[in-house]
């Protein structure tokens, strides 16, 4: 841990009688301790995979998030709210389907609130 110096042993393990092969040119090894011996490089790995992996869904992602934000500030928002954002940047076609979508999500939760409405006040 102090990075001192470390001499090589004169055998391997298991051959005492010296006929392993000798390091010729390294006489000591110097250790490089936990942090940055282990943990550094395994991190490096791990992190290196993780950019391989998931840069195209990374990119992906950036590109739906500029896509999002070039239709929200693409001119001043009129009547209509996002659906007028909507069939102005994708057209008609995309614009009635996600149409028909709000209307009809507007239309079951209204009722639902209706609903709720009335079952809260027969709980009186």
């Amino acid at each position: 841990m102090t990075g001192e110096p470390i001499p090589v042993p004169s055998s391997l393990r298991g051959r005492e009688d010296g006929s392993a092969a000798q390091h010729p040119t390294t006489s000591s090894v110097v250790k490089s301790g936990t942090m940055m011996g282990v943990f550094i490089p395994c991190l490096k790995n791990i992190l290196g995979i993780i950019y391989y992996i998931r840069f195209s869904w990374i990119v992906c992602m950036a590109g739906i998030g500029v896509s999002l934000s070039a239709i929200a500030t693409n001119g001043a928002m009129k009547r209509g709210g996002p659906y007028y954002l909507i069939v102005r940047a994708l057209g008609l076609e995309v614009g009635v389907s996600i149409g028909l979508c709000f209307f009809l999500g507007n239309a079951v939760a209204g009722s639902m609130r209706v609903c709720y409405a009335f079952i809260l006040e027969l709980a009186k």
